[in-house]
């Protein structure tokens, strides 16, 4: 929704800027001021389709909703640095000037906050393929503030200094805004960078880095609102500060798509051959049930050598949970909550997250899971998912679910009480079902396997 509501604004500002073009007057545009805002829309446009491809390929991304939060604030910037790009060309309508300094707010606000969770949390739960760059662009935003600091000094110096006269109230109101803004997740995520090590450090950093830029931007753009400083002083400070902020972050965010993963595939958690898409276990009350769902998944493919991302999607406490083996063996547990509550990451150990058993956040998490080539998403348990959720809903989920299983090699392992639902139910979950297995049952455990009749025997002994 909030994406929406960002591209609905962009587009309506952008469409009343054809309309209200006709009243402004041209003149003589700066060129290292135009070259300075081109770079910022480059910078932000590139930004903006990172934050989409992450948004859309990222398989963790339903647990972390800031990216979605990130995306709409990069809209919002470059919306406006599309207007103060055609401020620095034209003499531009007060209605033009006051969008932008609206949207720039609105902008640096949703993104400096959920930026900063959003890679927090990322850096918290993914695994590394490869080492981080070498380069430390933390080091280089220090390295330009005090560069700053110097040429300022060397300013006061030998160049005149004075208040400034004739204040713009609104543009200084809007500069506090954006310091304001980004004081908060720049301390917070400074003081979160020692719980780092290695590869999540330098994300942590990398972030670090790019608000304390855009945190210099906006506290030169204030002190030129009160102070008539030199104006060279003045572009670079805010303009290369937007930029470098910009550069900084990038290189984060890549190193996250390209360097990082949610799962990394373990020896042994693969279904076997004749259990593949959607596998229904029709389990009796109890404990023992554990035990042939683990011998199950321990089952090999007829090479023997595959393997296969297992992810539990279970509560806190259940007897899937509470199995050691199967629990070691999951690259990632989900815990279900029956309470719509937000989601939540726990940063101990770095595989664990609690989402609320919604229509939407269920579909949204099982998509993205099962999307992942191979993997393997034990569902514990569909009785209580249909408790939650309503038996309708809860078809409706694997219907869903099922549409990405036939474009995937991945496999949905669900857990379902036959005796907590009427015989109809489990008639229709079985026809979803691609293979059935009874585990209450020692001779003929597999009722239905696709067409094929069963190759393997499996129960509860």
């Amino acid at each position: 929704m909030i994406m929406l509501i960002s591209a609905t604004w962009a587009i309506g500002l952008f469409l009343f800027t054809l309309v209200d073009a006709s009243s402004w007057q041209p003149k003589q545009a700066d060129p290292f001021t135009f070259a300075l805002r081109v770079g910022c829309v480059l910078i932000v446009s590139f930004s903006l389709l990172v934050f989409l491809i992450i948004w859309r390929v990222r398989t963790e991304a339903f647990l972390v909703s800031e990216w979605g939060y990130s995306l709409s604030g990069t809209i919002l910037l470059l919306t406006a640095a599309y207007l103060a790009l055609l401020e620095t060309s034209y003499v531009v309508s007060e209605e033009v000037i006051a969008a932008r300094l609206i949207t720039t707010v609105l902008g640096a606000m949703a993104l400096s906050w959920s930026l900063s969770s959003a890679v927090i949390k990322a850096a918290s739960i993914v695994r590394y393929l490869r080492p981080p760059p070498s380069i430390q662009p933390l080091w280089f935003v220090l390295g330009w503030v005090g560069f700053l600091l110097s040429l300022a000094l060397f300013s006061e110096a030998g160049w005149e200094w004075s208040l400034n006269t004739e204040l713009a109230v609104p543009d200084l109101l809007a500069d506090l805004a954006y310091t304001l803004t980004l004081l908060v997740p720049v301390s917070n995520s400074a003081r979160l960078l020692s719980r780092f090590r290695g590869p999540s450090k330098w994300m942590v950093s990398s972030l670090v880095a790019g608000l304390l830029a855009g945190l210099t931007a906006t506290a030169i753009s204030l002190l030129s609102d009160m102070v008539l400083i030199p104006e060279l002083l003045s572009k670079l400070g805010v303009y290369g500060s937007i930029a470098l902020s910009g550069t900084s972050v990038l290189p984060s965010l890549l190193y996250y798509l390209g360097g990082t993963t949610l799962l990394t595939p373990k020896e042994g958690a693969r279904l076997g051959s004749s259990v593949k898409g959607f596998v229904l276990l029709e389990v009796p009350p109890g404990v023992r049930y554990v035990t042939a769902i683990y011998e199950l998944l321990e089952a090999r493919t007829s090479c023997g050598d595959s393997s296969s991302s297992l992810i539990l999607m279970t509560h806190r406490g259940s007897s899937v949970d509470s199995f050691k083996p199967l629990r070691e063996r999951a690259e990632f547990v989900v815990y279900l909550s029956a309470t719509p509550e937000l989601i939540t990451l726990w940063e101990a150990g770095g595989n664990v997250a609690k989402v609320p058993m919604r229509p939407d956040v269920l579909r949204e998490g099982m998509s993205r899971l099962l999307g992942v080539d191979g993997a393997v998403v034990l569902l514990d348990n569909l009785t209580d998912v249909v408790t939650v959720m309503g038996f309708e809903e809860t078809l409706l989920l694997i219907s869903s679910v099922k549409e990405v299983l036939n474009s995937k090699n991945s496999s949905l392992v669900a857990i379902v009480f036959p005796e907590a639902h009427t015989e109809q139910e489990i008639k229709s979950v079985e026809l979803l079902a691609d293979t059935v297995i009874d585990l209450r049952s020692t001779e003929a455990p597999i009722k239905r396997v696709g067409l094929q009749p069963p190759k393997t025997e499996i129960g509860i002994p």
